[in-house]
């Protein structure tokens, strides 16, 4: 009877020292965890400046961004309304020129009379003879009508 008391409390010593050293085993995680969350802690306060700023950054380039297609839907407009504008005026130069075609003493130019920019009024004379060959009319008229 004492060897089966004896084996028993053997047995009973040998899960009693099992269970405490598991126990202990499951401490040293729970500490090593804690531990863990202590270092992600400490490394969260560090890179959150960082964190932040890159946060504050990517907003500022979403504005900036919104900003810049506000921007380019303006530049588009603005193309295409002065493409429109520059049409009507070569109409209007058109229509004039046609209704003038052959009036040599209309008005003339200021490179006529005044010779004091000759870059410029050489520049002139060739954009006013592509524009005469162009709409096929000779004469003064058409410089007279581009200064006016």
């Amino acid at each position: 009877m004492t060897s089966t008391r004896h084996g028993e409390a053997r047995s009973a010593l040998r899960e009693v020292q099992s269970r405490h050293q598991d126990i202990q085993k499951i401490e040293r995680t729970i500490t090593e965890l804690a531990q863990l969350f202590n270092e992600m802690s400490i490394m969260i306060e560090v890179q959150e400046t960082a964190i932040d700023n890159i946060e504050q950054k990517a907003q500022e380039t979403e504005q900036q961004m919104e900003s810049g297609l506000q921007e380019t839907d303006r530049a588009v407009k603005s193309a295409r309304a002065a493409r429109r504008k520059k049409w009507y005026c070569f109409g209007i130069i058109v229509l004039i020129i046609s209704k003038f075609p052959r009036e040599s003493n209309l008005i003339y130019s200021y490179c006529d009379h005044y010779h004091s920019y000759p870059e410029i009024c050489y520049r002139y004379h060739q954009l006013i003879s592509q524009l005469r060959s162009f709409v096929g009319f000779e004469g003064k008229c058409l410089s007279a009508i581009i200064v006016v």
